[in-house]
């Protein structure tokens, strides 16, 4: 599924907002309509950004764990 966040919420703003068609969206940017249909059922991408977080809170904990070996 496309995830592009930023092309995602400019493409409900056209839609939901502005009111133009799914299918001129779907021709100006060349998404099927189908995705753009499934665009409109979610405010964001599904699982947008969630493993980036945990990444970073894992390599936290690990330093945190390392420092306190030290003393």
């Amino acid at each position: 599924m496309y995830s592009n966040l930023l092309q995602w919420r400019e493409i409900r703003k056209k839609i939901l907002i502005d009111g133009i068609s799914i299918h001129s969206i779907s021709k100006g940017t060349g998404i099927s309509r189908n995705t753009i249909r499934k665009i409109l059922k979610t405010e964001n991408p599904t699982g947008y950004g969630g493993r980036g977080l945990l990444k970073k809170k894992n390599i936290l904990q690990l330093k945190l764990k390392n420092l306190l070996r030290l003393i």
